[in-house]
């Protein structure tokens, strides 16, 4: 049997040794702790660069619609947005002064109807407008579906001036009867 000193000295060295193994497992701690940190930090600056380039892409992109925006409103001509249904999603100001109101979300067929005398219209024609205005119509298929339309005001051609008095002539006498 051990003697009670002998069971310290084992006690004390069974002490020591947790103490070496806990002084290891800090060490050991303290070193993942110092490396997650360094990526915990590294990954921060690489989240914080990659909103300040996000933010610079928003800022470009808002800059882009923006002059997009300008632009379409300022065009001399009538700007008409289709989706595939044919229903009118956006339009520029020459297009609502052309065609009248309600434009979005109506369909660009019933709009032209309610707008147009019914006078041309064909392919190679003005289509003559319930103003007055006679208007040439592009339409063009977009990749994303649907398509772009654009109304010409060409009223102002002398073509269409001279012949606009004429139909409407035609048009008043043909009907008074005699």
């Amino acid at each position: 049997m051990l003697s009670s000193s002998g069971m310290a000295a084992i006690h004390l060295e069974l002490i020591e040794n947790r103490r070496s193994e806990l002084q290891a497992a800090f060490l050991a701690f303290g070193s993942v702790s110092e490396q997650l940190s360094g990526a915990f930090d590294s990954l921060r600056a690489e989240v914080s660069q990659l909103r300040a380039e996000l933010g610079e892409a928003h800022a470009g992109k808002e800059h882009l619609a923006a002059r997009l925006s300008a632009l379409i409103k300022g065009l001399p001509g009538g700007v008409l947005v289709l989706d595939s249904r044919g229903e009118i999603q956006e339009c520029n100001p020459v297009a609502r002064e052309l065609l009248g109101e309600p434009l979005l979300g109506q369909s660009f067929a019933a709009v032209l109807a309610r707008a147009s005398t019914g006078e041309g219209g064909g392919v190679g024609e003005h289509t003559e407008l319930r103003s007055g205005k006679f208007a040439n119509v592009s339409r063009r298929e977009l990749q994303s579906g649907g398509e772009v339309v654009l109304l010409t005001d060409v009223t102002a051609t002398p073509k269409i001036s001279r012949a606009a008095p004429r139909r409407r002539w035609a048009a008043s006498s043909s009907s008074t009867s005699w």
